[in-house]
């Protein structure tokens, strides 16, 4: 610390005739800085408080970057939301699936598929009364005449509220393993 230089730096020079100031952290009073052109110029506390006030966000900064997310959001949020709508009808195309398998061995063991009362039998073959958002059931069970031949037919349905609104997605399973949806919920 020979004649008060504290630190030397290429273009200028930081001198102090202070006990007060640290080297290493902040610029105090009594301060000052030899520029390029050898003169002596305090370091003002103006200059300190903008270095410290570069450093944050404004509150426009923050209110611009607050919009942007909301905007974003509102974007993002109705295709979520048809995303999910989506799957929860791939749910229950799966789960009509396991109905049909369900029904399917109760034909192989009884020879007849089982009627919506008969569901408690279906159970431990993969038979859900609820599953998720909907509720499955049995809509027709019996036989039907198909070229002058009597085959067995059942028709189990689906039908669950996806999206809070008061239209019910409904989809339908036949003995063919055919899926047909009846009432779309994600588009209507």
């Amino acid at each position: 610390m020979a004649n008060g230089v504290v630190r030397e730096d290429r273009r200028m020079t930081l001198s102090t005739s202070t006990p007060h100031v640290r080297v290493r952290g902040s610029i105090l009073a009594g301060a000052s800085v030899t520029g390029r052109s050898g003169r002596r110029e305090p370091v003002s506390r103006k200059s300190r408080r903008n270095t410290r006030r570069q450093a944050a966000f404004t509150l426009v900064e923050l209110l611009i970057a607050l919009s942007i997310m909301g905007i974003l959001a509102a974007v993002a949020l109705p295709v979520y939301s048809s995303y999910v709508a989506q799957s929860r009808q791939a749910d229950a195309q799966r789960q009509l699936m396991v109905v049909a398998q369900a029904q399917e061995i109760y034909r192989f063991q009884n020879g007849a598929y089982a009627t919506n009362a008969q569901t408690a039998a279906l159970v431990p073959y993969g038979w859900l009364n609820n599953f998720g958002s909907y509720a499955f059931t049995v809509t027709s069970a019996g036989t039907a005449v198909v070229g002058g031949v009597t085959v067995p037919v059942f028709t189990a349905q689906a039908k669950g509220n996806i999206d809070s609104d008061a239209t019910l997605d409904t989809w339908t399973i036949d003995q063919n393993g055919t899926l047909t949806n009846v009432i779309n919920d994600v588009t209507g």
